[in-house]
Formats: C-alpha cells, sequence, structure tokens
C-alpha cells in the first residue's frame, strides 16, 4: 500500500475489461483501491455510502465496492485522468490545499497540536480559491465543507481539498473524495479539521 494517508490504498490500473492490475514502469494509474479497516467495522460500506450520496447532490469521485477473497474495498476512480485515444492515459495535475498555501503535510489540520493553531483554517482555504476562481467556486467549497460537517468527517482536513491547475493559470474545485462517517468509531478523533465559529466540534454548532 503505497499511497499516503491514514488508510491503506494502492494506485491501481482498471481497464476496459475490469481486470484490476499494478501499474508499473510510470504508467498512470485510473483507479485508487482501499481496503476495509479492520478496527472499523463497515469501514468500506460507510465510505461507499456517503460518496454515492455526495455525488448525487454534489460533486464526487465515482466508487465502486468489491471483494476480494475476504476482504472488502471501494475502487475510487481518478478524476485526475484522462484518456487520451488508443488506451493512453495522462494525468493532470492538482494540488491540494495544503500545496496551494506553501504549508507541510502537517499543515492540514488548523491545530498542529498541543492546542496550537497554524495549520490550514477555513479562511484562508477560501482566499485561496478567490485569488484563482470564480465566486461559483467557492461556494461549491463552502457546499462540501457544510456537507462534511453534517456527516461528522473528522478527516475533511486540508489535503482532502483539491483544485485542477491548468498551464494558464484557471483553476476549478476537484469532486469530493475520502469522505467517512466517524460517529460510529469510537476510537476516531470526532473534532473537525478546522475551526468554525471558534468550534471544533459539530456538537457545539447551531444555527441562529
Amino acid at each position: 500500500m503505497s499511497l499516503a494517508g491514514v488508510q491503506d490504498k494502492l494506485p491501481v490500473y482498471s481497464g476496459p475489461d475490469g481486470r484490476i492490475g499494478i501499474p508499473l514502469d510510470g504508467t498512470p494509474s485510473t483507479h485508487i483501491l482501499k481496503r476495509d479497516i479492520k478496527r472499523l467495522a463497515g469501514s468500506v460500506t460507510n465510505e461507499t455510502f456517503w460518496m454515492i450520496l455526495a455525488r448525487l447532490c454534489l460533486d464526487a469521485a465515482e466508487v465502486a465496492i468489491g471483494r476480494a477473497g475476504k476482504r472488502d474495498y471501494v475502487l475510487v476512480i481518478r478524476y485526475d485522468r484522462v484518456a487520451d485515444g488508443q488506451d493512453i492515459i495522462r494525468r493532470i495535475h492538482q494540488e491540494d490545499f495544503c500545496q496551494l498555501l506553501g504549508l507541510f503535510p502537517a499543515g492540514k489540520y488548523e491545530q498542529t497540536g498541543l492546542g496550537r493553531r497554524g495549520g490550514a483554517s477555513l479562511p484562508q482555504m477560501f482566499e485561496a480559491l478567490a485569488r484563482l476562481m470564480s465566486l461559483a467556486e467557492r461556494l461549491l467549497l463552502l457546499d462540501a465543507v457544510i456537507l462534511n460537517i453534517l456527516i461528522c468527517n473528522s478527516g475533511s482536513h486540508a489535503k482532502n481539498y483539491s483544485v485542477v491547475v491548468g498551464a494558464s493559470g484557471w483553476a476549478r474545485l476537484d469532486p469530493l473524495y475520502d469522505l467517512m462517517c466517524a460517529a460510529p468509531y469510537r476510537r476516531v478523533d470526532q473534532y473537525l479539521p478546522q475551526t468554525l465559529a471558534g468550534k471544533l466540534n459539530a456538537d457545539e454548532l447551531h444555527g441562529q
């Protein structure tokens, strides 16, 4: 499992015949495979459900659920790939919000440890979009933040939001990915990655 993150995940290639293989010699992957997390019962079903729901109401990466032996997995289609005829797959450049803000990966959480702030905050993320995109794209980010709070996705940090950046400087917000509800799991941190109205716990947020 070679991709970064809390979950074990593997970049794979899946062609028209549906077979899954490991891309070699620089071949771009087309999907990301995530196996079930033993300590988090139903993690594959959890993520698949919320990804499908998000795709129905906003914009999220397409997913499919599968089983290999005794292990369940979720297969995520990479949206940062494009087919260029003759079954040639090309990579599309994207940057997550830590990269946009010039932060190290550890800055993906607003509080970087021991209560210290210094990581990516929501105002910083929206300001980054304001430099690159239209108001409509910023509204999409707002919708994504609201969804992540409602589903108690404590993994919605700055590296789980990203944009596609074109060579001429244009940019667009990427589809959502890595959506999972943390509420059923007592061992998982329930705190929000970024503060909202000074709160880090979604239970403390109330409408006015």
